[in-house]
């Protein structure tokens, strides 16, 4: 009887996402207080540990910020002013995102090699993979935020696009999202394979493919 079951509930008839869902969820409902306590203090230590470890990496950083300002003074240049003709402008923002995401390149070493000291720290038991999926990478995404932010200003100012606060405010949060996206794109595929160079090359075609 619980082969037949075990068989059951492993067949196509249940996507394995409900399978997961359940699987947390009832870990959860066994959970007491202090594990919940347990949980917070690892999240608190691994998130301060993350921001340390990227803004600590002055180069990565500044570097980003620079690129995403290059990008978008060149994009900018580009088009000129396109305050007539905004419908002509349209096809570029595609193109200008397509290399944001690529762009998202220089995140590999960091992320390939954080993710490294996860799995050591994960085979030992100090942490499990819930917890550092929830907060590892969170001081990433705010810098690739705020650097969108940045991008987004430019551009916007430098074509002139539409002056209403309501558009330029959906242009940013496009940007931030786009840009956040795309790093967990790169993590997806940083987390797949099994070295850096595998990386570097997986991820130009990866977004290459989504825009195609």
């Amino acid at each position: 009887q619980n082969k037949y079951k075990t068989n059951y509930l492993s067949s196509a008839f249940i996507p394995t996402i409900f399978l997961i869902i359940f699987e947390v969820t009832k870990d959860f409902c066994t959970w007491k207080s202090g594990d919940f306590i347990n949980l917070i203090v690892k999240a608190y230590f691994i998130l301060v540990r993350s921001f340390k470890g990227l803004f600590n990496r002055w180069e990565l950083v500044y570097g980003s910020l620079f690129i995403n300002i290059m990008l978008a003074c060149i994009f900018g240049w580009i088009l000129g002013d396109v305050s007539t003709e905004e419908y002509n402008a349209t096809s570029f923002f595609a193109v200008a995102t397509l290399f944001l995401f690529i762009v998202d390149i220089m995140y590999v070493f960091y992320l390939f090699y954080t993710n490294q000291v996860c799995m050591k720290e994960l085979s030992r038991g100090l942490y499990t993979n819930f917890t550092s999926w929830l907060v590892a990478n969170i001081p990433l995404y705010l810098l690739t935020s705020v650097n969108a932010v940045v991008y987004s200003v430019i551009v916007y100012k430098l074509v002139n696009l539409n002056t209403q606060q309501s558009i330029y405010g959906y242009f940013i949060l496009y940007n931030v999202v786009a840009l956040v996206a795309g790093i967990m794109m790169a993590e997806a595929v940083v987390y797949s394979v099994s070295d850096v160079r595998s990386s570097y090359l997986a991820i130009p075609g990866s977004v290459i493919v989504q825009f195609g």
